[in-house]
C-alpha cells in the first residue's frame, strides 16, 4: 500500500517538474 503512495507522489512530482519546465521553455520562445 505505502508503494503505491510513494509511486503516486513521485509520478505528480515528476508531473508538476515536467509542467514548469515546459511552461518555461514556452513562455521564452518558441523557436525549435
Amino acid at each position: 500500500m505505502i508503494l503505491i503512495l510513494i509511486f503516486a507522489e513521485a509520478l505528480a512530482l515528476y508531473g508538476l517538474i515536467v509542467g514548469i519546465i515546459l511552461s518555461s521553455r514556452a513562455g521564452q520562445s518558441r523557436a525549435d
